[in-house]
């Protein structure tokens, strides 16, 4: 659960960040190089975050199902 909570946060922290990037921030005419590299940075990260997350709550939920009864 621990887990789960700590991964929900990064990805909901990281998701704001980039919006935050987008739309506050004043940008030139096109976007600079480096702003471009973070944000393929966090798109990567959000991936993983998403997927992990994404796998340890279905493993929990595998773990709390009962066997089926015996015919």
């Amino acid at each position: 659960m621990i887990v789960s909570i700590g991964l929900t946060i990064s990805f909901v922290g990281s998701v704001f960040t980039i919006l935050y990037g987008l739309l506050f921030v004043t940008q030139p005419e096109k976007m600079a190089e480096l702003d471009a590299a973070q944000i393929n940075v966090l798109s990567y990260m959000l991936s993983t975050l998403a997927g992990g997350l994404i796998g340890v709550l279905a493993g929990n939920g595998l773990k709390d199902k009962q066997p089926p009864p015996a015919p």
